[in-house]
């Protein structure tokens, strides 16, 4: 994360924790609730999501 913000790519006040939380919380909910762990197309929405909200 903070390559991306060196690298001008997300803004310099995104808040680092947030953006992990919002990345890790979702697979880890689904392992403890033994639901399904997410397909590589959900792991990649949920990235596109998390990604475009930094901007």
């Amino acid at each position: 994360m903070t390559d991306a913000v060196a690298a001008a790519e997300i803004p310099a006040d995104t808040d680092i924790e947030v953006v992990v939380d919002a990345l890790v919380s979702p697979p880890y909910y689904r392992l403890v609730f033994g639901m399904p762990p997410l397909s590589e197309r959900r792991v990649r929405a949920l990235v596109d999501a998390v990604w475009a909200g930094c901007s």
